[in-house]
């Protein structure tokens, strides 16, 4: 089992990414944690976001089996069971549903948008949401990386 050595909540001089979600959430100014731990004679950093440490309980609830400690891959896997079962309505969401699809999200497992399919064409797997409301471009991503579906 890792065992930590040293845990600070620091202010950012550069961009770091999240060990969690692996995205580049840590900018210069912000304040993260780093926790510095030690695990078959390896000594390593992880970096965490304020959006994953928000989660975390959620997900150690959710693990059964911590000996070894959470990762990415226990995030991933949580996020997937309960942010697939939302509720589509925003208002009936818990917050660890909410916090599941924001984890989803950051990670681009899903995009922040309901599924709208290419009109006229209901078997197109395209996605013909327009962010920018012009004609010029479209999501076009299918109909699994959506929060949800409108089907």
């Amino acid at each position: 089992m890792p065992m930590l050595l040293k845990s600070q909540t620091v202010k950012a001089r550069k961009v770091h990414a999240c060990c969690t979600c692996h995205t580049p959430a840590v900018r210069p100014g912000e304040e993260y944690r780093r926790d510095t731990y030690v695990f078959d004679g390896r000594v390593y950093d992880w970096v965490m976001c304020t959006a994953c440490i928000a989660i975390e309980g959620f997900v150690f609830a959710w693990c059964d089996y911590v000996d070894d400690g959470i990762g990415a891959e226990q995030y991933d896997e949580w996020a997937r069971d309960t942010g697939w079962g939302a509720d589509n309505e925003p208002e009936a969401q818990t917050d660890e549903q909410k916090g599941a699809l924001a984890y989803l999200a950051r990670r681009g497992m899903i995009v922040a948008h309901s599924w709208v399919g290419v009109a006229g064409h209901p078997d197109d797997p395209e996605c013909a949401h327009r962010e920018d409301g012009t004609d010029a471009t479209y999501c076009g991503e299918p109909e699994y990386r959506h929060l949800w579906s409108t089907r």
